[in-house]
């Protein structure tokens, strides 16, 4: 199959196609408005015709790459939250504006009357899947289907839309008959068209429509829709959804491998032994004003990390934080060598990095900030590349991270970013430093050990920055230390930045005021962001095991900004201002635990998937 960064790198890619089919969605449902009537009638209609999800992939080819899914009526009490959705935003004079702006626009490109020529006949469902792409030549088969409640609007329209294709595309299209549909194919043969009773089909290669038109007949039964790996994806997608893709790695493979070498700059992407994903799959719903994404992927690798769940990272955290990461990581750096080996170095870095690599190498023993350490080769063990970074930092720093950090880490990690007043910071820069924090879980009775690592990175930044540095009273059981950056430089006043180890974390903080929160939370005062009912809204819908955490304040920082700084007028930008509000995300992966001989996932039913989660809260309080 593929490798990991495939695997990571095909996540971002199904995670802009779901935002692209989301914003599709809502530009179908906005452009149905009738004026200021929250919902229009041809929805409640369409909801007595919606079909099930995924409902179209019976249509599409086994062995279609892409698959991407919506529908304007759905199920399981989603389209009642559209309702609310729906009268909250026509209550905004900005939103109305907006869309009689696109109407308008569309319009005068197209000359196809939107409420007229459209919202007659169209929904609830559309499909769109990538069939086939040759990323060397640029070229892209791709279809979709588009639900059809009225036959002859729909021709109307149609025929509309493919007078203005001639007119700006300067081709013409000619009729022919596949299996008793009409079907219109322009002569450059990169657009086809087929309207049935119940769908309007189109593709951007005539044997493409064709396929799908041969399915919809009844002739072929063979489809996407009854492949045993989309019906594994399908059934772990949340019941809840509006919208979902389906990735089959099985059949893009080679065209990630040729994407991940244009990204990466590799030549070879080689998968370990056991690291089969053979697709990803992601869902959107809609649930109390609150749009939730999952994506999953099934988990076939067996790692010897071993990575515990997270807790409530949010109770340290103060209730204005305007955003945060956390994660549990394994900071045991002998179990990570084991994960590496599974690799070579020219499994990830091409011939003229390594190059590279040991020129820089070579830099650095001459420069007497590297051992006798030997030059790096394709086929060594990718733990090299580890081992050769520890001691690269350990020559120059004098510190041994394994021994005197690492190894007394407990394998939590937070970091958080305070309020920022951005109209403050714009006007007087210096004056208005940022609170940002960092915590990092330590071992129990290790709080000396790692106190004497720190004193040492300290001292070594004292000598060779000459800082000085101040012992303050924060509220911990030890003063935290504090370095004073005012003589380094002008841009750095404000900033105060240090460290203190209380309570199971080593804090480290952009100022003692950041600090000093910090610890009031661990002692029990203050306001902590798990009282923020923003973000309890958003955190609610996650679920509860997670080994990644992520919040920010959408709501704030648009609020914080302006339309010129978006790149938007006016009223699109109050739309946003009054509409969208935080999101909050999480990750979790079955764990996998460390035997004598092998490394066995423990799994239970249905946990062998790791799932992604974000939730994005609308019309915040």
């Amino acid at each position: 199959m593929v490798s990991l960064r495939m695997l990571l790198m095909a996540v971002k890619i199904i995670s802009v196609i779901v935002a692209v089919c989301v914003v599709a969605v809502v530009i179908a449902a906005i452009g149905m408005w009738r004026g200021l009537i929250p919902v229009p009638d041809v929805l409640v209609s369409a909801l007595l015709r919606g079909g099930e999800p995924e409902h179209t992939a019976r249509y599409y080819p086994a062995d279609t790459m892409v698959y991407a899914w919506a529908t304007l009526a759905p199920g399981d009490g989603q389209f009642e939250e559209l309702q609310e959705v729906w009268e909250l935003l026509n209550k905004s004079r900005a939103f109305r504006n907006v869309v009689e702006m696109a109407q308008d626009d569309f319009e005068e490109e197209t000359g196809i009357d939107f409420e007229r020529d459209v919202m007659s006949w169209i929904g609830p469902e559309f499909s769109v899947g990538l069939l086939d792409a040759d990323l060397e030549h640029e070229e892209w088969v791709v279809a979709g289907m588009i639900g059809v409640r009225d036959r002859e609007s729909a021709e109307r329209c149609l025929y509309h839309w493919l007078d203005y294709v001639e007119d700006e595309w300067h081709t013409e299209f000619g009729v022919d008959t596949y299996r008793g549909f009409d079907i219109l194919v322009s002569d450059d043969g990169e657009q086809a068209y087929a309207l049935t009773d119940d769908w309007l089909v189109f593709a951007t290669d005539e044997r493409a429509l064709e396929d799908i038109l041969l399915r919809v007949a009844g002739e072929e039964d063979d489809s996407l829709g009854s492949r045993d790996l989309f019906k594994e994806a399908r059934s772990q997608l949340a019941d809840r959804r509006f919208a979902s893709v389906h990735l089959s790695v099985v059949e893009a493979e080679d065209v990630l491998q040729d994407v991940a070498a244009e990204i990466f700059g590799a030549e070879a992407m080689v998968r370990a032994e056991g690291e089969d994903v053979d697709w990803i799959a992601a869902s959107v719903g809609l649930v109390e004003s609150a749009i939730v994404m999952e994506v999953a992927a099934p988990v076939g690798i067996d790692y010897p990390l071993e990575v515990a769940d997270l807790g409530e990272a949010s109770g340290f955290l103060p209730s204005d934080t305007l955003g945060f990461v956390a994660m549990t990581f394994d900071p045991d750096v002998d179990r990570w060598r084991r994960a590496l080996r599974e690799y070579e170095i020219g499994d990830v870095l091409t011939p003229d990095d390594i190059d590279e690599l040991n020129e820089a190498v070579e830099a650095m023993r001459d420069n007497g900030w590297l051992g006798d350490e030997d030059g790096l080769n394709a086929d060594d063990d990718l733990d090299a590349l580890l081992d050769l970074a520890l001691d690269a930092i350990g020559e120059a720093t004098g510190i041994d991270l394994e021994d005197d950090l690492l190894d007394h880490l407990g394998g939590e990690l937070i970091v958080t970013v305070g309020d920022v007043d951005v109209a403050e910071s714009r006007q007087s820069p210096d004056g208005n430093a940022v609170d940002g924090v960092v915590m990092v879980s330590y071992l129990d009775g290790r709080e000396e050990e790692l106190g004497d690592a720190m004193g040492d990175v300290v001292g070594r930044l004292i000598g060779y920055a000459g800082v000085k540095t101040d012992r303050l009273n924060v509220g911990a059981d030890d003063r935290a230390v504090v370095l004073d950056l005012d003589s380094l430089d002008d841009d750095l006043v404000g900033y105060r930045p240090g460290y203190v180890l209380h309570d199971g974390y080593l804090t480290l903080g952009s100022t003692d005021d950041a600090l000093e929160a910090t610890v009031r939370l661990q002692n029990g005062g203050g306001k902590a962001l798990s009282a923020n009912e923003e973000f309890m809204r958003a955190a609610g819908w996650l679920p509860e095991k997670r080994q990644f955490l992520g919040y920010l304040d959408l709501h704030r920082i648009i609020r914080q900004l302006d339309s010129e700084d978006l790149d938007l007028s006016r009223d699109e930008y109050r739309v946003l201002e009054e509409s969208i509000g935080v999101v909050a995300m999480s990750s979790y992966a079955p764990h996998c635990a460390d035997g004598p001989e092998a490394f066995e996932c423990e799994l239970s039913a249905g946990a062998d998937v790791w799932r992604y989660t974000a939730v994005l809260t609308l019309f915040p309080e």
